[in-house]
């Protein structure tokens, strides 16, 4: 179970209002269980007031407080919610659509290189991740039918098997641990994970990097760059869907919870960081 926070922001109250409020003990937080999209979820809907700083900031509080209390611990907001500072102190942490990016890599791949133009015949990907995952596996495997090279760095090495089996089964040249200039040579990167530290990615002039976990990275001017993507929810869930959620952080709380299929999510474009003018 994850919770969403919905914040309304209305006029202040004049202060017969106000003191109605105070005296029916009326928080303005209220905070409910249901069913929706699939999912057993604790809402929370607050009502925030214009130029009441520290009154809404109590408000937000006294929400958090009660997701603590009925045990949440990963809850979606709106894009605007300007309290995420206040999430630690509770135990919260908002989802993160990394896993679901992961996930949906090959889906990300395809439509950067249609971008780029990129014939199969001749496309390059370059994997990079800590290590094997079943999420690296399975975009080297959907990638096969698009493009002709792959390149698999991994930080804590392995994937030999995996490599070995796609050259055997599906007859495209797989390098494990490429060499620099074969790495420099890839038309599109897909980073898996970040690092503490700054890395560089050596991209020629026009290729692309997709970074799938966010990250500090150094990406060569000429190249497109993509932190992610836009995400709209399956057809099905339309009519139902909070147009002011976070999209993508409440997709990935959905498909964490097996509720919404990564195949369903529907992709409105590359969240573009540098466009190299494909």
């Amino acid at each position: 179970m994850f919770g969403l926070v919905e914040t309304e922001l209305v006029p202040r109250p004049s202060l017969w209002e106000r003191l109605r409020l105070a005296i029916s003990r009326e928080t303005m937080v209220w905070v409910e269980e249901e069913r929706v999209w699939g999912v057993l979820l604790t809402r929370v809907r607050v009502q925030l007031w214009c130029d009441a700083a520290e009154e809404n900031r109590r408000r937000v509080e006294m929400a958090l407080q009660a997701l603590q209390d009925r045990g949440i611990r990963g809850v979606v907001a709106s894009r605007t919610f300007a309290y995420s500072d206040l999430l630690p102190a509770y135990g919260l942490t908002t989802a993160e659509p990394a896993p679901l990016y992961r996930r949906m890599a090959a889906r990300l791949a395809t439509l950067a290189a249609d971008q780029m133009c990129v014939a199969p015949v001749r496309l390059r990907v370059c994997f990079i991740a800590k290590r094997m995952t079943a999420e690296v596996i399975a975009a080297m495997e959907q990638l096969c039918v698009r493009a002709r090279y792959l390149f698999l760095c991994l930080e804590r090495g392995g994937g030999g098997d995996v490599c070995r089996k796609l050259r055997r089964d599906a007859g495209v040249s797989v390098v494990e641990n490429p060499s620099a200039d074969q790495i420099a040579g890839a038309d599109l990167y897909l980073v898996f994970d970040s690092w503490e530290e700054e890395r560089i990615i050596p991209a020629k002039q026009g290729a692309a990097v997709l970074l799938l976990a966010g990250g500090r990275f150094v990406i060569p001017a000429g190249c497109l760059a993509a932190d992610g993507a836009e995400l709209l929810p399956p057809a099905r869930l339309r009519n139902d869907w909070l147009w002011d959620a976070d999209n993508e952080g409440l997709l990935a709380a959905l498909t964490a919870s097996g509720a919404v299929l990564p195949g369903e999510v529907r992709v409105r474009g590359l969240k573009i960081i540098r466009n190299a003018g494909f």
